[in-house]
């Protein structure tokens, strides 16, 4: 029980180095309530802008199931699904073959026959280390910026979108971590605004 203590107040105090800042925007007056997010992450530089072929190409096809990224999805993913439920998350890029080329018409044709409410696209625009000295020594502090986008499934409109910065405060944290507070603020952000139920870890 001791050692679950002191293992539980390290990771506070890792967190507790770690900053946020999140620039979010409602689209809709009555927020629908979504029960089942479709999880769609890329890394395209490219910026998204609506739901559409145009955008597809530019932002998702063939970035958001390539082998570069596999890792990051599934971490962040996973931070997501933690942080989020009850609301339930469901990888897009299970539905594809990894590291392959999918036109629009054959994505948009796999997603009717998958179950859920929204999609939620992640894009990733940057993961970096930023090196700072603190008393003649060196360290490495792991930064990051999202784009956010939820798209209502019946009209592939735009419902929310953000911009989320997430930094870590010394060498210790890790990209990880990153993630943990990213999927955090994301979902309780869409919680303030009506579109998922309360997430349990809030």
């Amino acid at each position: 029980m001791k050692k679950f203590l002191i293992f539980s107040l390290f990771a506070l105090l890792i967190q507790s180095c770690i900053t946020s800042r999140i620039n979010s925007h409602k689209l809709v007056n009555q927020a629908e309530r979504y029960n089942k997010l479709l999880l769609l992450i890329t890394d395209s530089e490219q910026d998204f802008y609506e739901w559409n072929q145009e955008n597809f190409d530019y932002v998702i096809y063939s970035r958001f199931n390539h082998l570069d990224t596999d890792y990051e999805r599934k971490v962040i993913g996973n931070a997501l699904q933690r942080n989020i439920r009850p609301t339930i998350i469901v990888p897009a890029d299970k539905a594809f073959t990894i590291h392959s080329e999918v036109s629009y018409a054959d994505f948009m044709n796999t997603l009717n026959y998958l179950e859920y409410d929204a999609v939620l696209l992640v894009q990733i625009k940057g993961l970096w280390k930023e090196q700072r000295i603190r008393e003649g020594d060196s360290y490495f502090v792991p930064r990051s910026e999202f784009h956010v986008f939820l798209i209502d499934k019946q009209r592939f409109k735009n419902q929310y979108l953000a911009k989320i910065n997430v930094d870590g405060g010394s060498g210790w944290n890790n990209f990880e971590e990153i993630f943990s507070r990213f999927s955090r603020e994301l979902a309780k952000d869409l919680s303030d605004k009506g579109f998922i139920l309360r997430p349990a870890v809030l």
